[in-house]
């Protein structure tokens, strides 16, 4: 595969960290270990999906967090070895502070 030279020039603004990171990720990914699932969710203005995300990003166990209110999903990328429902469970309690009315489905 062919990449051209644009994409493998550096990023303005990049710092090494997110890039260490990024490097990790990839050999994650290669490995086979990062674990993602997307959740369906009720939230009710696009502000309290940022809430949500802000929240779900700062809970032990959880790598990544994205949220999406036109779809009504939330996508998790858990930390390696971190147990899927007792780190839900926690991102649950997490958005219910920050968004009162919101919901998760862990179902």
């Amino acid at each position: 595969m062919m990449f051209s030279r644009a994409f493998c020039m550096k990023i303005p603004g990049q710092n090494q960290e997110g890039k260490k990171q990024l490097i990790e990720n990839r050999k994650r990914k290669r490995r086979g270990i990062i674990v993602k699932k997307t959740y369906k969710i009720e939230v009710d203005c696009a502000n309290c999906a940022l809430k949500m995300e802000e929240a779900a990003k700062k809970v032990a166990g959880v790598q990544e967090a994205a949220v999406s209110f036109m779809t009504q999903k939330m996508k998790v990328e858990f930390a390696e070895g971190a147990e899927e429902r007792a780190v839900m469970e926690t991102v649950r309690k997490a958005c219910k502070k920050v968004e009162a009315d919101c919901e998760i489905f862990l179902d």
